[in-house]
């Protein structure tokens, strides 16, 4: 009869730890608060490797055991679509992965004077990928500042297959030039080599993908001192180029026929980032 007794106790005090310990883990999954901005991905080397079909026929436990590689959090906390696009964004990511360097900085840069561009080009190893930059597919790796003449010439550049031969084959810089001024009716402005030979070096299949028509609506609205802003932003895990007008302080150096542009913003605010002058899509081609 004891041993009876004894045995119900056990049961009851079994069932009691259970009990308990299923509230609090309930409770715990309540009240826990992730901030996903202040968590940032590790390197996985195995998604680096994997395009996104290899992810999406990932089975529910490996992309776990990824996810969880990645963020060192636990995966229970998300759904498998969450989680699956996540480290779709951690795999692009990592591909355009650089090292910290010391040189990189949060700061505007002071001034650019020329008449290409520079590229901004964020520093991965400074700034990582955030969980919630993974978790929207959303983030942006560079931006360029194109000054008018670059962007002109890039505009009609992609004009017809006919116009591109035409500027690839002209005689001299000054023939160049003004096929594109009388193309896009422009007078009194000479295009330097520089840029000429940059654009035409994309290659015809390049400059025919541009985005002509909203690169036009900026277009539009620049004056010969503003510049054309194009950030490379990647949404929902899909590259798109968002341009848009951008008007710096300029000086306008009439020796060179250039501006010299002054403080030049950093578009990601808080992001570390490097600056290169002439260098116009450093990761990406346009």
């Amino acid at each position: 009869m004891m041993q009876q007794y004894f045995k119900r106790f056990i049961c009851f005090i079994l069932i009691g730890v259970i009990t308990l310990n299923s509230n609090l883990i309930a409770l715990a999954n309540e009240t826990v608060h992730i901030d996903s901005n202040q968590i940032t991905a590790s390197y996985v080397s195995e998604l680096s490797e994997m395009e996104f079909s290899d992810i999406e026929n990932l089975s529910a436990d490996e992309v776990n055991i990824y996810f969880e590689k990645a963020f060192l959090i636990s995966a229970d906390y998300y759904s498998i679509e969450d989680k699956i696009s996540a480290l779709k964004a951690v795999s692009t990511f990592q591909k355009f992965r650089t090292f910290a360097r010391a040189s990189s900085t949060t700061s505007s840069l002071s001034s650019y004077t020329g008449n290409k561009g520079v590229a901004w080009v964020r520093d991965t190893g400074n700034s990582p990928l955030t969980l919630a930059e993974a978790l929207s597919g959303t983030y942006t790796l560079e931006v360029d500042y194109l000054t008018y003449k670059y962007a002109i010439t890039l505009y009609a550049a992609g004009s017809d297959y006919n116009f591109f031969t035409s500027l690839k084959n002209a005689a001299t810089t000054a023939v160049a030039s003004t096929l594109i001024c009388n193309k896009l009716g422009i007078s009194n402005m000479t295009i330097p080599s520089a840029v000429i030979s940059a654009v035409v070096s994309l290659g015809w299949d390049i400059v025919n993908s541009l985005d002509r028509s909203n690169m036009k609506t900026v277009i539009d609205k620049m004056s010969y001192s503003n510049m054309m802003q194009v950030s490379f932003m990647t949404a929902n895990n899909y590259l798109t180029k968002v341009y848009s007008l951008y008007s710096p302080t300029a000086k306008y150096n009439s020796s060179s026929d250039n501006f010299t542009y002054k403080n030049l913003k950093n578009p990601c605010s808080g992001k570390y980032g490097n600056w290169y002058a002439n260098h116009i899509g450093y990761l990406y081609s346009y």
